[in-house]
């Protein structure tokens, strides 16, 4: 797949503004049955439509990922990826959903640069979602986070287990 983005930045110091067009490319596959591989190289190739002249950093100029989705079993589901982008030479994420019956779901995972646990669990209904997940930063400490979905079928693969939302 190809997506195409338009950046825009503000800066509170020197309110100017740098645009950038950028192309995220990638590839999704299923080797195997339950099994989903990806590559995506995001922000390549990307360009400035105007650039000014600004104090702060410019933005990061790509990022590469690879990743997996597999389920183990129908109720397991273990998720990963490994990054590399200008400012982490290499990072990467774990995570793992567990579903002990329809509807409910377990989560866990672990991101790296810095290490960031976290936990959270889901419930689905007809069409609606509730998440709620508590995750911790070294500086900022406990997290807690809420979201209420709701779900439009717009863009859902019923027949494919694979791509079904999580």
């Amino acid at each position: 797949g190809v997506s195409v983005q338009y950046s825009l930045l503000q800066t509170e110091l020197c309110e100017e503004v740098p645009m950038r067009l950028s192309t995220d490319v990638g590839l999704l596959f299923s080797p195997v049955d339950k099994l989903l591989m990806g590559v995506l190289i995001m922000d390549f190739p990307s360009f400035y439509i105007e650039k000014s002249m600004i104090d702060t950093k410019e933005f990061s100029m790509y990022a590469v990922q690879i990743g997996f989705q597999w389920q183990i079993i129908n109720s397991l589901l273990i998720v990963g990826t490994l990054e590399t982008n200008k400012a982490d030479v290499l990072g990467g994420n774990v995570g793992m959903e567990y579903m002990p019956f329809e509807g409910f779901r377990l989560r866990a995972g672990i991101r790296t640069t810095p290490l960031l646990p976290a936990l959270g669990m889901g419930y689905s209904f007809s069409k609606f979602t509730l998440d709620v997940v508590a995750s911790y930063h070294p500086v900022l400490g406990i997290h807690f986070k809420k979201k209420i979905g709701y779900e439009t079928n717009v863009y859902k693969f019923v027949n494919n287990p694979v791509y079904k939302r999580l």
